[in-house]
């Protein structure tokens, strides 16, 4: 898909899917050439486990591969027990763009959502946007497969969404760990279903600016 410049939407899986979409990226674009947006509550970086193919160390293989340049990572949402010392150490090591939740509850919202955004403006123009449910708080996301408490809204993360891919070149878009069994509400598919359509919306935006 991305060889034809169809933007592709790969909806459904676990964190582990990060890893073959990514690949695919970098193999269209060149891993000097893509920036990478992960919203996620695992920094997904685990190194040494039995299982190389798993959702905890999608972000360590492809680092370790070179499909995927740690400055070229912008990470958001990042909490819980995933931010320990040794976590920490890790991602600062590979230059990974890290602004994990308590960051965001010290500084507020608007501040690091503009350092972020900044970021991805000054890397590579290709970028490919990682969205993991588990980034929200659960009274948005109860279906996500490894939820966190404490995180964020939709308020703040659908507007983002849709800013990335209406001024910049989004390649793609993935919308990881929806388990909606596991939300009886429908909630948390609404919500889900909401994200996609803030990048449709961005992306129609952006096309109709290049074409007026």
């Amino acid at each position: 898909m991305a060889s034809v410049d169809v933007v592709p939407f790969i909806v459904g899986g676990d964190g582990a899917v990060m890893f073959p979409s990514v690949a695919a990226m970098a193999d269209r674009y060149g891993a000097d050439e893509l920036t990478v947006v992960q919203f996620d509550a695992h920094y997904d970086g685990e190194t040494g486990l039995p299982h190389t193919i798993s959702d905890v160390q999608a972000v360590s293989r492809l680092l370790e591969q070179d499909l995927l340049k740690g400055e070229n990572l912008v990470q958001i949402g990042v909490r819980g027990t995933d931010v320990d010392e040794y976590s920490l150490g890790w991602v600062r090591s590979r230059g990974i763009r890290f602004h994990p939740m308590h960051e965001i509850e010290a500084k507020g919202w608007a501040s690091v959502r503009s350092s972020a955004l900044a970021e991805v403006a000054s890397g590579p123009g290709n970028v490919f946007i990682s969205f993991d449910m588990s980034v929200l708080d659960p009274a948005y996301g109860q279906a996500a497969g490894r939820p966190v408490s404490m995180g964020l809204t939709m308020r703040e993360v659908a507007p983002m969404i849709r800013e990335l891919c209406e001024v910049h070149n989004v390649v793609g878009l993935e919308l990881l760990d929806v388990a909606p069994y596991l939300d009886i509400s429908y909630a948390s598919e609404l919500n889900a279903n909401q994200i996609l359509r803030a990048c449709l919306v961005g992306l129609a935006a952006r096309d109709k600016r290049a074409t007026s």
